[in-house]
């Protein structure tokens, strides 16, 4: 098959570690003066991608891999990667990425004193992570000939099945912000969410967003409050911690947030 899902993150590993035992080989092995390179194969499916979604109004970096598409102050990226262990005539993956970016988010950063991100990222992540109880990693296959129209198909499918929808929800802020007042949305991280809702709504909305989390995370509260409490001590670092209580604490204390 074209199309690759990976259930698991023990699965992913596992065939990470296979991939690059058998590269590790081939670089050792004469290649078959028919085999086609995969730089060429790779980049051949990107430009094909790109040119299917032209429609869409997407432009394509071929020297970034990157599709871009402005949707007045947002932009919508869709980046491609492929893998450091592929084997001519045998493997050559296409992974992908979608990004949302947000001017006037990234202008609301600039004035504030700490803040979480540096730029105008607001969501997205490897499109596996999009769907809620997706699977742990996407990997399109690219090394059969025959198989490499379908292959391209399957890839403009998933976009306009499950990206360009994803980008559709940033289209309107107050009626995003109403949805993560209920229900967190995939790979639109807390920190972002809440800096978002303070950006295009107000701290009400904000705090509103972090309660919802917390509904979805009750396991976050008590160790959330014990982080607080070390901050009011020690005051809140420059930037937002990763740690998923930690995070908590400090939105809280930066946005005076309950």
């Amino acid at each position: 098959m074209s199309k690759k899902t990976y259930p698991t993150v023990d699965a992913v590993f596992a065939e990470v570690a296979t991939r690059k035992a058998r590269a590790a080989k081939a670089r050792r092995e004469p290649r078959a003066a028919d085999a086609e390179a995969p730089r060429e194969i790779y980049g051949a499916a990107c430009a094909a991608v790109a040119a299917a979604l032209a429609a869409d109004g997407f432009s394509y970096a071929k020297s970034r891999a990157t599709l871009t598409r402005k949707a007045g102050d947002v932009t919508h990226r869709v980046l491609f990667q492929s893998s450091h262990n592929n084997v001519a005539g045998e493997h050559v993956a296409m992974w992908m990425y979608a990004h949302v970016q947000s001017a006037a988010l990234g202008a609301w950063r600039e004035k504030q004193r700490r803040r979480a991100r540096e730029d105008d990222f607001v969501a997205g992540g490897m499109v596996h992570l999009l769907e809620p109880d997706g699977p742990k990693m996407i990997e399109w296959e690219l090394a059969r000939a025959a198989a490499r129209d379908a292959a391209v198909a399957d890839v403009v499918s998933h976009l306009r099945s499950v990206v360009l929808p994803y980008f559709s929800l940033f289209a309107a802020p107050p009626a995003l912000i109403e949805r993560l007042k209920r229900r967190s949305v995939p790979a639109f991280e807390l920190a972002s969410s809440v800096e978002y809702a303070l950006c295009f709504g107000d701290a009400r909305d904000a705090q509103a967003i972090l309660d919802a989390y917390l509904r979805e995370r009750p396991d976050l509260e008590a160790p959330s409050r014990a982080a607080q409490e070390k901050l009011a001590t020690s005051g809140p670092p420059a930037r937002c911690p990763n740690a998923y209580a930690e995070q908590i604490a400090w939105l809280r204390v930066v946005h005076s947030l309950a």
